[in-house]
C-alpha cells in the first residue's frame, strides 16, 4: 500500500492561521508596552506548548523540529526580536520539511513499484527456442 501524505490543506490550516493570528497580535502588543510585554510572554509560553503537543499529534516531532521550536521560542521572548513572525515561519518550515519527506517516501515506494513491475514483466517474457528442422525434413527436401 502506498504511502499517504500525513498532512493536507485542512490539517494545516488551523496552525497556520493560529500562527499569523498570534504573530499580529504580538506585533500589536509590543506597541503597548508595559501590559503587552507581560501579555506577549504567556502567549509565547502557550504558543510553544500548542505547537509542541500539535507537532507530536501530527507526527512530524523529531530533533532538527523540536531544536527550531526551542529557537523559536527564544527569538519571540527576547526583546525587539519578537516583533519578526517566527511562529509564523516556524509552522511554516516544519510543514514544507514534512511534506518534502513525505514525498521522498512516496517517490521511492513509486520507484520500487516500478522495478517490481518491469520484474515482473520480464519474467513473464518467455523464449522458446528456435525451430531447427528435423532430419526427416532435411532428408524429404534432399530427395
Amino acid at each position: 500500500m502506498p504511502p499517504d501524505k500525513r498532512l493536507n490543506f485542512v490539517i494545516k490550516l488551523p496552525l497556520y492561521t493560529l500562527a499569523i493570528i498570534v504573530d499580529i497580535l504580538q506585533i500589536i502588543l509590543d506597541l503597548a508596552f508595559a501590559t503587552g510585554v507581560i501579555i506577549n510572554r504567556i502567549i509565547d509560553i502557550i504558543m510553544a506548548i500548542i505547537l509542541f503537543f500539535s507537532f507530536i499529534f501530527l507526527r512530524i516531532m523529531d530533533t532538527r523540529t523540536a531544536f527550531y521550536l526551542v529557537i523559536t521560542s527564544i527569538i519571540e521572548g527576547a526583546p525587539f526580536l519578537d516583533i519578526a513572525p517566527a511562529w509564523s515561519i516556524d509552522v511554516w518550515r516544519t510543514f514544507a520539511r514534512a511534506d518534502a519527506q513525505d514525498k521522498a517516501k512516496i517517490d521511492a515506494y513509486n520507484q520500487q513499484e516500478t522495478q517490481k513491475q518491469e520484474e515482473t514483466k520480464n519474467d513473464n517474457i518467455v523464449s522458446f527456442p528456435t525451430k531447427r528442422p528435423i532430419m526427416e525434413d532435411v532428408n524429404r527436401k534432399a530427395v
